[in-house]
Formats: structure tokens, C-alpha cells, sequence
């Protein structure tokens, strides 16, 4: 779709090889701007946390810590994920004890305080990075979307094809409209509840004293 809206009648592998990467550049980059779906598991990641060590590592292909539980006598206990700033600001950053907070480092390690004195399980619920696109599989998106990553991917690689300017003007103008539609397809909606009226006289008094009416 992306190589038609270019002009190209014909592809070859290396044409296709311009668009997986053009994909996996931007879903990568799209979704830390926050407008590609969620993928969260149902299932907290469980990952070793070792007494007198400070660190551990979760997960790589982490893109957004949400939650992190720390397991303490077979409960789980939350733990603050917090900013460098705020780690860098404990004084004490070798006190020992059940830890209540925990910087991540943007890869796969957290750095916990207090230091734990025994060995435990922290459980994290994260979102996960886009998988890189590969020939004959689908990308890595919502289906709805995908009509608009067509427009998006064939801008970013018009200059590859060596594409009229006027034509990737074009492009860009659409490029700019696809993005706001995958923002829009991406908004958080569920269905209304049932609002329960048990006293229709005193709504209808309420209605008058507020319009006027």
C-alpha cells in the first residue's frame, strides 16, 4: 500500500526492506509520544531482587513502567517508581530494609530503596515496546490503524523514491492528518452508565433553578 501510493508498480525485497524500517522507526517513536495502543499483559512480569544488592534487572523491551510490587511474607507491597532526581536527593542510599522505592533506568534495571535484606520477587506491570516489523507479518498495530500508517510511512520514505517535491508536500499534509486520526483511535472509550433518576419532581426543580427556566 505504502510503495503503491508512491508509484511503484513493481517491489523488490529492498524496496520492502525501506518500509519495515520506516515502520519500525516510527512505531517506536510514536508510541513514547503516546498515540499507538497499549500493550500491557494481564500478568505482572516476576524478576529476582537479591539481598544486599540494590539493583535488578526486569525486562527489556519495557517502554513504560506502570506498577511495581515488591513481595514481602507472601504480600505484595507497592513500590514508588520515582525520577533520578528524587533517587539522587536520598541521602542514605545504602540503608537496608523492605524497599518502597525504585528508579528505573530506561532499560531493563531498577535501582531499589531501601536495599533489601533478603531475597524477593518484585512484580512489574509494564508496557511493552512495538515489535519490529518483518516481511509477511502484520505490523504491530491496531487494524484500525492501519490506513493511516500507509500515509505516515509513505511521506517518511518519499525521499528515498526520489518523489516530486510538490507531491511530498502532499504527503506531508496527510501525513499530519494520519496522525491525528491514530490519536483519535487510540482515546480510551467505554460505554455510558445508567443514570438512575428517583425523584423526577426534584430534577425538574433543579433544572428550573439552573436555566432559569
Amino acid at each position: 500500500m505504502v510503495l503503491r501510493k508512491l508509484g511503484l508498480s513493481t517491489v523488490v525485497s529492498a524496496d520492502a526492506d525501506i518500509v519495515y524500517e520506516a515502520i519500525d522507526l516510527r512505531l517506536k517513536e510514536a508510541h513514547r509520544l503516546g498515540i499507538v495502543w497499549r500493550k500491557v499483559d494481564t500478568l505482572p512480569l516476576s524478576f529476582t531482587v537479591s539481598a544486599g544488592v540494590n539493583s535488578a534487572s526486569a525486562s527489556v523491551d519495557i517502554q513504560f513502567p506502570i506498577s511495581l510490587h515488591i513481595v514481602d511474607n507472601s504480600q505484595d507491597e507497592p513500590v514508588e517508581i520515582i525520577s533520578p532526581p528524587k533517587y539522587a536527593a536520598i541521602m542514605d542510599k545504602t540503608e537496608t530494609g523492605l524497599p518502597t522505592m525504585a528508579v528505573w533506568d530506561r532499560s531493563a534495571k531498577f535501582t531499589f530503596w531501601p536495599v533489601p535484606l533478603s531475597n524477593t520477587t518484585a512484580k512489574l506491570t509494564y508496557e511493552r515496546i512495538h515489535d519490529d516489523t518483518s516481511a509477511g507479518a502484520v505490523i504491530d498495530s491496531d487494524v484500525a490503524m492501519l490506513r493511516w500508517w500507509k500515509d505516515i510511512i509513505a511521506y517518511d520514505i518519499a525521499d528515498d523514491f526520489g518523489v516530486e517535491e510538490a507531491k511530498i508536500n502532499r504527503l506531508a499534509q496527510e501525513s499530519i492528518r494520519a496522525e491525528i486520526n491514530i490519536r483519535k483511535l487510540n482515546v480510551l472509550r467505554v460505554d455510558y452508565e445508567p443514570v438512575a433518576v428517583d425523584d423526577f419532581d426534584n430534577l425538574r426543580f433543579q433544572n428550573e433553578t439552573d436555566y432559569g427556566r
